[in-house]
């Protein structure tokens, strides 16, 4: 009988375990080994880099929403209530159901309010400016002259004249901010490189203010007539405030979560009244961002950095630089890599946003009130 087992030919994995025994060494597997390894560590750096370098968005045009956040932030910062939009119908005596403390997050409620009343303070806003000093108006200064030739002497009040208003100075507000991110990464296979540059700036001057208010003792006392006489008490009761105001601006108003309402609202008078015929108002911002992968063979890379943002307000030319700077860098990293294949990506974007008017009656910017609690609602009949 044959031996077959002799005769056969040696098996598919036989053969292969044979080849890599031939061919594959230790050193072999080392090199392997530590080239995956410079893959993984490279790829998560990568991806942790760029998510960061990446995180959020490049600026976009504000929406109304966004423009009334920022219009009230920045007037709060001058210590007063901001209003918005400024309006010329807002007086000093207005009584206002509000929205006072917001739990809701990012609901854009807080201090949104109506109208619901008027005291009629003027007999007490004149009472309380008798006998105040009216000094004379800023005197124009000569050009040949060193200083203002300013009289001394207070002037005359007139004993007829109806309500007057006085100046109020407020600091202009500029904020900046600016943030730059940088991420690379380079080893013997590839090399990847990303930047973002952002820059914000805010601007509100408010170039001359004017200002008229009532006395607080006066303004509570009315207001606690207007709310006891039997044609306005119901509109200071809880269930009428919250009834409107979740009928005219949210519904969440009226919700209850564990026995307390989400929203507190309160009871404003206003008894101060900041006005303004001229307003400048000027927000801008520009960012870029910019990312280049190579595969190379000394795996070297290049950030694709970009110019910072000017402050020049001319924020759509600032942008198309900022695209072409970042281009430019691309290109070079590309150059200089000898690199096999690769790619980059360039964004950018940018808002302006102006508000520089000169109006033909003062408008009301901002004012001061007094809160009280809505008044407990009435037991009901029996």
């Amino acid at each position: 009988m044959a031996d077959i087992g002799n005769n056969a030919s040696p098996s598919k994995a036989e053969a292969i375990a044979a080849w890599l025994k031939a061919h594959v060494t230790r050193d072999t597997l080392t090199a392997a080994f530590k080239a995956v390894a410079m893959i993984g560590i490279g790829a998560a750096f990568v991806w942790f880099g760029f998510r960061y370098v990446w995180s959020g968005d490049v600026p976009k045009i504000a929406d109304t929403h966004d423009v009334a956040d920022e219009w009230s932030k920045s007037i709060s910062r001058l210590g007063i209530l901001p209003i918005f939009p400024p309006e010329e119908d807002f007086h000093v005596g207005d009584i206002w159901a509000v929205i006072s403390q917001d739990n809701v997050p990012n609901s854009g409620l807080l201090n949104r309010g109506f109208r619901i009343g008027h005291l009629d303070l003027r007999p007490d806003i004149i009472e309380a400016s008798k006998g105040l000093p009216l000094f004379a108006p800023t005197a124009a200064i000569d050009e040949k002259a060193k200083f203002r030739s300013q009289p001394r002497a207070e002037e005359a009040r007139d004993a007829a004249e109806g309500l007057t208003l006085s100046l109020a100075a407020f600091p202009g507000i500029t904020l900046n901010r600016a943030e730059k991110k940088t991420a690379a990464a380079g080893q013997s296979l590839f090399g990847s490189a990303a930047e973002r540059d952002t820059e914000e700036v805010e601007e509100t001057r408010i170039p001359v203010a004017e200002t008229y208010g009532a006395p607080v003792e006066a303004a509570m006392a009315k207001l606690a007539q207007w709310c006891t006489a039997p044609e306005s008490a119901p509109r200071c009761h809880n269930r009428y405030i919250r009834n409107l105001l979740s009928f005219g601006i949210d519904p969440r108003v009226g919700k209850i979560t564990n026995g307390q309402y989400d929203i507190d609202v309160r009871i404003q008078v206003v008894v101060r009244v900041f006005l303004t015929r001229t307003i400048e108002h000027h927000q801008r911002t520009s960012g870029s961002r910019g990312a280049t992968v190579r595969i190379t063979g000394d795996g070297t890379a290049q950030a694709a950095s970009s110019t910072p943002a000017s402050t020049d307000p001319a924020a759509t030319a600032r942008a198309n630089a900022a695209a072409e700077n970042l281009a430019k860098a691309a290109d070079a990293a590309q150059s200089k890599s000898a690199g096999v294949a690769g790619g980059s990506i360039v964004q950018v974007g940018a808002y302006d946003l102006q508000l520089n008017e000169v109006f033909q009656r003062p408008l009301a910017f901002g004012y001061r009130a007094i809160n009280l609690f809505p008044l407990p609602d009435p037991e009901p009949a029996r």
